[in-house]
């Protein structure tokens, strides 16, 4: 399972900011003005929420139980994982890298 300071590391490592938006351990992850991920710092199990493809989105929801639509996101834009073991870590990468190509696009 991963830890916060490796997913804080690849995001910050692709280019991304982060910034904390509320009083509590959620950080924001951006490109270009526009928010691409929210990760919870202190959350056990790591709980990561990202930007998705709609169809992306539904497959891996119905796939896996760790996997859901964006909690309190656009759900057709957004998923949140918890990492729990289900997902294996070049996944979970993959699912990052996927954000960024999604908001590459929009802003292109």
């Amino acid at each position: 399972m991963l830890d916060f300071k490796k997913v804080d590391k690849y995001f910050l490592e692709k280019g991304a900011t982060s910034s904390r938006p509320f009083d509590n351990d959620l950080i924001a992850y951006s490109l270009d003005q526009s928010r691409l991920a929210y990760v919870g710092s202190d959350s056990r199990p790591l709980r990561l929420s990202l930007r998705c493809n709609h169809d992306l989105a539904k497959q891996l929801a119905e796939e896996y139980e760790s996997v859901m639509p964006g909690h309190k996101l656009d759900s057709k834009k957004w998923i949140t994982i918890l990492d729990t073991g289900q997902l294996e870590q070049p996944e979970i990468f993959a699912l990052i890298d996927h954000a960024f190509l999604e908001i590459q696009s929009v802003n292109s």
